[in-house]
């Protein structure tokens, strides 16, 4: 099993659980990030890790995260996604907020 964090751990369960198959598509209206800095940082993991590959999906700039192989070894359990994933993936859409 690699050295991964935590987080990238509970992102991989969370989003990428079937590996080449599973994509996840994020960016806010203009294409502002949603991702809260929690799961920035497990999300660059992933990527530098290999576990993720990261794109830009359109002309705005909203990215495309595609989950590989090497993320079926790496997924929790329930019982280890119900301890540790008790923490929130995105945040508000910043062109929401009041």
């Amino acid at each position: 099993m690699a050295n991964l964090s935590m987080d990238a751990r509970v992102l991989i369960t969370t989003f990428f659980l079937n590996g080449d198959r599973s994509t996840l598509r994020i960016g806010g209206e203009g294409a502002q990030s949603v991702l809260s800095d929690r799961a920035a940082a497990a999300m660059e993991e992933l990527v530098t890790g290999g576990y993720v590959t990261a794109s830009e999906f359109n002309r705005f700039g909203r990215m495309e995260y595609v989950g590989t192989d090497k993320c079926h070894a790496e997924r929790l359990s329930f019982s280890q996604i119900e301890e540790h994933g008790r923490w929130s993936a995105t945040k508000p859409n910043p062109a929401r907020a009041a």
